[in-house]
């Protein structure tokens, strides 16, 4: 296996196999492991892309980049769908042309040591998995060219398809969003940590996906698995168990204790408090009403 650490600006991607791939109506693929990297993109039709625990719908124009070592899946829907796939290596050398591509097998008889490369960027933040770009620019016309200078083989051919593939990386990284990370890194753990410092915020997992460059699919799986809820359950009670801590320890408006824990309307928060514990936050602050166990654990189970 050939390791390589380094600056991103020093790759020389080399072409395995550049070529057009029609899928029909109501396919589903097997599930694959690649042994080095896919770019695929979507000419025409919607398809799944299935990528171990959650599936991504593409759109024509949608561009996928699938790290070598992860397991995929397609499945189309009502109409045909047409890909254009590139295997590649980021460096040259490993094998000749007319070899091309390598073949793919499943996740049960995938052997890491037998990959052909292990890359990581000094200069850039790259993790193994998988990329999306939907449609923020138009690629067609490169991956298009790209698979026509892959049947030519004329003169310097290789350069033409360097060249192409270049462009077509650099935009995808620019522009993407992680749908994997890495399986190395702790992301959960940092982004619920991010969730709790910021729990006052109008957050989405859009806006969480921009902060760690991820996909928004992903950060709402995570919070989802990591939580048992959703990102909205879960900013409601982290925010109902901060005002309520603020009710008890302070002599805070309510109003302002609503604003200051997220809730921008003081009527919401009223309506909310009382759903949860049974009684109203002025009552529950004076003491003149006990939270009804049932009401709460009716609450926390959601």
């Amino acid at each position: 296996m050939h390791t390589y650490f380094g600056p991103y600006t020093e790759i020389v991607p080399y072409v395995r196999f550049a070529g057009r791939s029609p899928f029909p109506a109501h396919y589903t693929s097997p599930i694959r492991v690649a042994y080095d990297h896919r770019l695929i993109y979507t000419h025409s039709g919607t398809a799944t892309l299935q990528l171990e625990n959650q599936d991504v719908i593409l759109h024509a124009g949608d561009v996928v980049l699938v790290h070598s070592g992860m397991p995929y899946a397609f499945m189309t829907a009502a109409v045909s769908v047409v890909f254009t796939i590139a295997n590649f290596d980021f460096f040259p050398g490993y094998e000749n042309h007319a070899s091309m591509p390598l073949p793919m097998t499943s996740p049960e008889g995938f052997r890491p040591e037998q990959q052909h490369e292990q890359v990581r960027f000094s200069d850039f933040d790259f993790d193994s998995g998988v990329y999306l770009a939907s449609g923020a620019f138009d690629l067609m016309p490169y991956m298009e060219a790209l698979e026509n200078e892959y049947n030519r083989t004329e003169l310097l051919y290789t350069r033409q398809l360097q060249a192409l593939l270049l462009y077509s990386l650099n935009c995808i990284y620019r522009s993407s969003k992680r749908m994997i990370p890495h399986h190395g890194r702790n992301e959960h753990a940092d982004i619920l940590a991010f969730i709790t410092q910021h729990f006052a915020e109008p957050l989405t997992n859009r806006s969480i996906a921009n902060q760690f460059h991820y996909h928004p699919n992903y950060v709402n799986q995570l919070v989802r698995t990591q939580t048992g809820r959703s990102l909205h359950q879960y900013l409601l009670r982290l925010r109902i168990l901060r005002a309520t801590d603020l009710l008890l320890s302070s002599n805070m408006p309510i109003g302002d204790i609503a604003r200051q824990t997220g809730f921008s309307d003081p009527n919401y928060f009223a309506q909310y408090f009382r759903r949860c514990y049974g009684c109203s936050p002025s009552a529950f602050r004076g003491g003149t009403a006990k939270p009804s166990n049932e009401s709460f654990e009716k609450w926390y189970s959601v």
